[in-house]
């Protein structure tokens, strides 16, 4: 009996004690995100609130490979039995 309780009272004490020092860790990386990327946000929430309403912006990414012009579009055709 002694036994079950010392296991039940280790279980609760690691719930609390983990459940605090996750708080705290989780706290410092997200501190650590905003530390790093912040500017980055700030400014686009700027350029963004800057827009002009109604205007549409399409912004590409040039890193991506574009398609060559000889591929053909091939038709689909269901064939029925």
């Amino acid at each position: 009996m002694v036994g079950l309780l010392k296991t039940i009272l280790f279980l609760i004490a690691f719930y609390y004690i983990s459940k605090f020092i996750l708080r705290i860790w989780i706290r410092n990386k997200i501190q650590q995100h905003l530390n790093k990327h912040g500017e980055e946000i700030y400014d686009n929430h700027i350029q963004n609130a800057n827009k002009q309403k109604g205007k549409v912006t399409i912004q590409t990414n040039s890193s991506k490979s574009k398609k060559s012009s000889n591929e053909e579009y091939a038709d689909y055709e269901e064939i029925k039995d």
